[in-house]
């Protein structure tokens, strides 16, 4: 019996794009890149602490077939509306059997907009 025996339906990859708005300029917004079964399961404390000792700041891990994901994607759950940022991304023991990807919730997909970093020069100014 496989992972794969305990996927479900209804999750989504989605990649930030950059969308031309009509006005000279560049809007960024979520698409879809790949429509996938998987398992989502929040990560325990052993593994949070894991994770941060490697500078990663996670909270869930979810388990599905190979597909196209790099990290910076984002896994929509399509169920329960809830979007999770890609963190860190396994393929355990280079079999390409399935991914563990371990992410970080982000927040209800509807209310979700893609804020660009500033660049270290204007935090400097702020301060």
């Amino acid at each position: 019996m496989g992972i794969e025996t305990y996927w479900v339906t209804g999750f989504e990859v989605k990649r930030v794009t950059k969308v031309d708005d009509g006005a000279g300029s560049w809007t960024e917004q979520l698409a879809k890149v790949v429509d996938t079964a998987g398992r989502l399961r929040p990560l325990n404390g052993n593994e949070i602490l894991g994770n941060e000792k490697l500078n990663l700041i996670t909270s869930h891990r979810f388990y599905c077939p190979i597909i196209d994901v790099v990290e910076g994607d984002y896994i929509y759950d399509t169920v329960k509306p809830r979007l999770f940022e890609v963190k860190f991304i396994k393929n355990p023991m280079d079999m390409d059997d399935h991914l563990e990807i371990d992410c970080l919730f982000k927040k209800d997909h509807q209310a979700f907009t893609p804020v660009p970093i500033p660049p270290e020069e204007d935090l400097e100014e702020e301060e």
